[in-house]
């Protein structure tokens, strides 16, 4: 005979709430078994097994919708708690990138400028760096990355020499799925020395930011967008 052990004995053994068990079966992500003598909810060994990967999972900030997504796809957890790091850390950096535009308006507004004259840029597009950066993306998309190498200052192939650099690329393309096969290249705006690339995949897209010292590359970062710059949404 299965034992069954009460939602009151659950909630005390594992530190949660009855309200907590009740919202969660409420959205399919956990299970109960009913009393045939009562209405209390009672739960197989089994579905307390469940209940403790629900409780570490919010324990580590991953909302209901994606354990629900998780359980119902079968991925392994490791490949979706990367995928899930990887957004996250995508939603973190474009927020410190309004935060310091939103510092940079308000300093400006704090010298008496005018935030809402648009001022015209003076930087003109580097077209050797713009033909480095064109050939070290598709370097990185295709894997062939001693042609990106090349290209490194001494101090980049001292700090991400080719194994590592490779260990990299690999984490880094994981969560993003099959590459659509288009890329864009862009000069930054207010660095003459910046290009940005920007790869559409299947899951998530990819910018790299490009720096350059003279045609050399002094700096290079994978940063993530997806869903249309869509921001990562908490739930209870």
């Amino acid at each position: 005979m299965e034992i069954l052990y009460d939602i009151t004995a659950v909630c005390k053994e594992l530190g949660t709430t009855s309200r907590s068990l009740r919202h969660w079966e409420e959205k399919g992500i956990v299970e109960s078994t009913k009393s045939p003598f009562s209405n209390r909810r009672q739960y197989s060994e089994a579905q307390v097994e469940n209940i403790k990967k629900v409780i570490f999972l919010r324990s580590i900030g991953i909302p209901i919708t994606d354990i629900q997504k998780w359980q119902m796809s079968g991925e392994d957890i490791k490949v979706f708690i990367e995928e899930r790091r990887s957004r996250l850390l995508s939603f973190i950096e474009r927020k410190v990138q309004e935060y310091e535009r939103l510092s940079d308006a308000y300093m400006s507004l704090c010298d008496g400028n005018d935030i809402f004259k648009v001022k015209e840029s003076g930087v003109i597009p580097n077209a050797e760096q713009l033909r480095i950066a064109g050939e070290c993306t598709v370097s990185i998309i295709s894997g062939e990355l001693a042609v990106c190498l090349s290209y490194f200052s001494q101090k980049m192939k001292d700090y991400m020499p080719l194994e590592v650099f490779r260990k990299v690329r690999e984490d880094t393309l994981i969560p993003l799925g099959e590459y659509s096969g288009s890329y864009t290249l862009e000069a930054d705006r207010k660095n003459a020395n910046v290009v940005f690339a920007r790869l559409n995949y299947e899951k998530l897209g990819l910018c790299i930011k490009y720096v350059f010292s003279g045609n050399k590359l002094h700096g290079l970062w994978f940063n993530y967008y997806g869903d249309n710059q869509t921001q990562i949404q908490e739930e209870l």
